[in-house]
């Protein structure tokens, strides 16, 4: 049944009602749900379920063995998350809090789709495909997107597995029990398998699933990078470490199923946007009391240590992720747009940051033409716009 209502900014906007288990998903879970594609797997983009009926089946839930005296405190907690979690209010607790619209106005996308962020959809990549938007300038945006995350950050401490060096080789059964719909967790976690045996392999130059915001506003979900059951949880798919420590690149990893809805320009964003966290992190590690702290008692502080000079942003896909678009205006605005904010605003990081996108083989796994039962594992990036 769908219902027309008046939200908090008195605007009418149209509500279904939540289905059967929607009171125990996180806010962030309902925002992927009927939102966001996850794992390969297509969502029908829908409206929101009514948040009247969703609390009124949280309430119920809460009533339910809990003592009275700890009702109103139980019921409250459960409005704020699911307020604030899913962005409907202009609240200071999430980290990226406004900054979601922050970018869409600047990439013009302020008509396109219903809700933001606006940049996740397939129509944003198509109408900034070889068109950058008048006055874009790289460096402007950059600053922006960090001066929106400082302005959200009110002293959370920060959880020790941002950013930690950790990797987690476990392949799950995927959301629905019956695998992986698209090759992008299982090649992940075949690459970390590898680079774990250290015996002519990665020699554990490789890690994955690194949280990067854990911790750093009051009520934010997620089990830092233990699993990635929760998709409230941000984190960088993969991390490739130089041998002498001084060199990180990050890497967001699409290999989407047939049906996904994935893009390059949200690839983008979102790897931009952890990059712009690892620098604010990097920025207020004596505040980061607790991160600091538990990273240095196990000896993994090393990603934020003053030794990283250098951290690459890399989208990195199949040849086909990238057809029919180009976004070489947006790879050299954001690579040259990091340089000089860091080296205008946080010249005291002696830090690089660079951007590219970069396409791989879709076939990464074949048999070897060569033996009659060899494998080749072929996983070679390379640059999609030549600059």
């Amino acid at each position: 049944m769908n219902a027309q209502k008046k939200d908090q900014s008195g605007k009418k906007r149209l509500y279904i009602d939540p289905e059967p288990g929607d009171e125990k998903l996180t806010p962030m879970q309902l925002e992927w749900k009927y939102h966001v594609p996850f794992e390969g797997t297509l969502f029908d983009i829908r409206p929101d379920p009514d948040p009247d009926k969703l609390r009124e089946m949280r309430r119920n839930n809460a009533m339910v063995g809990t003592h009275a005296g700890n009702r109103a405190r139980i019921l409250k907690k459960s409005q704020m998350r699911l307020e604030n979690r899913m962005g409907r209010v202009n609240s200071n607790r999430g980290i990226l809090a406004d900054v979601h619209k922050f970018i869409d106005n600047k990439l013009g996308l302020e008509k396109v789709g219903t809700t933001s962020p606006r940049f996740r959809y397939i129509e944003s990549c198509q109408q900034l495909s070889g068109k950058q938007p008048a006055g874009f300038r790289g460096v402007d945006f950059v600053r922006g997107i960090f001066q929106g995350i400082e302005a959200n950050w009110k002293g959370g401490k920060g959880s020790a597995k941002n950013f930690r060096w950790e990797p987690h080789p476990n392949l799950s059964v995927g959301k629905t029990g019956k695998g992986h719909t698209g090759a992008e967790v299982p090649f992940e976690r075949a690459l970390i398998i590898l680079s774990e045996l250290k015996h002519g392999y990665g020699l554990g130059s490789w890690t994955n699933q690194v949280p990067v915001a854990s911790g750093l506003v009051l009520g934010a979900g997620g089990n830092g990078g233990e699993k990635r059951a929760n998709p409230g949880v941000r984190a960088i798919d993969l991390i490739h470490r130089s041998c002498d420590g001084a060199s990180y690149d990050f890497i967001e990893l699409k290999m989407p199923g047939e049906d996904s809805s994935e893009t390059p320009l949200y690839a983008a964003i979102e790897l931009l946007v952890y990059g712009l966290l690892y620098i604010f992190s990097r920025t207020h590690m004596r505040e980061l009391e607790e991160m600091r702290k538990e990273l240095k008692k196990n000896s993994n502080e090393g990603m934020l240590s003053n030794a990283t000079k250098r951290v690459n942003l890399y989208v990195i896909a199949p040849e086909k992720f990238y057809d029919a678009t180009d976004l070489s205006w947006l790879e050299s605005e954001l690579d040259e747009g990091l340089g000089e904010f860091l080296k205008a605003d946080h010249s005291e990081l002696d830090l690089q940051m660079h951007f590219r996108f970069e396409s791989c083989a879709i076939e990464f796994l074949k048999e070897d033409p060569t033996s009659g039962h060899g494998l080749m594992l072929r996983f070679e990036p390379t640059p999609v716009y030549s600059r």
